[in-house]
């Protein structure tokens, strides 16, 4: 047998069945098709990326500004030169914090009056003069701001002791 008639009997044999690729593309397409809950998740990690990188951008200046100085000047106690006695024009503060020192600090390039109060166990710190308004996690520290009429400013902690510092300061200032 020639290679020729050993072609045309192949072509013959191959010609003679009856071939259903439809079943053949069903199963290939499922086999690389990604499940619908797959790409459900995909777009919902995409979206909170995006949403993310949004907010973590719209953190106002003086916000970070407080949180970076707190971390530094208060949870790591950096070497700085502090007064221990209280500043005449002090808010109010929740009666189970005592002052500790404070010192003249930069927020967002002005200066405000940086005022550190305790509780024997916690630090909250005080920022007097600053004109920023919000409620923002920073960094791992919490930062509230206060309004009254005679003093604006930033608390920074935990969130429930900024909620209670800046309540007490609005509704006693």
């Amino acid at each position: 047998m020639t290679d020729d008639e050993l072609d045309a009997r192949l072509r013959e044999a191959v010609n003679s069945e009856a071939t259903d690729t439809a079943s053949l593309e069903r199963a290939i397409r499922a086999q690389i098709r990604w499940p619908h809950a797959a790409w459900y998740v995909a777009a919902a990690t995409v979206a909170a990326l995006v949403l993310l990188s949004y907010f973590a951008q719209r953190v106002p200046a003086a916000f970070r500004d407080a949180a970076r100085d707190h971390r530094l000047e208060v949870v790591e106690h950096r070497p700085r030169h502090w007064q221990p006695t209280a500043w005449e024009g002090e808010p109010p503060v929740p009666t189970s914090y005592r002052f500790e020192h404070a010192k003249i600090c930069n927020i967002e390039d002005h200066a405000v009056m940086h005022l550190v109060y305790t509780d024997g166990s916690h630090e909250v710190s005080v920022y007097v003069g600053t004109l920023a308004s919000g409620d923002f996690d920073v960094g791992g520290q919490h930062v509230t701001s206060f309004r009254t009429a005679r003093m604006s400013g930033l608390v920074v902690g935990s969130v429930s002791e900024c909620r209670q510092f800046a309540a007490v300061i609005q509704r006693l200032t």
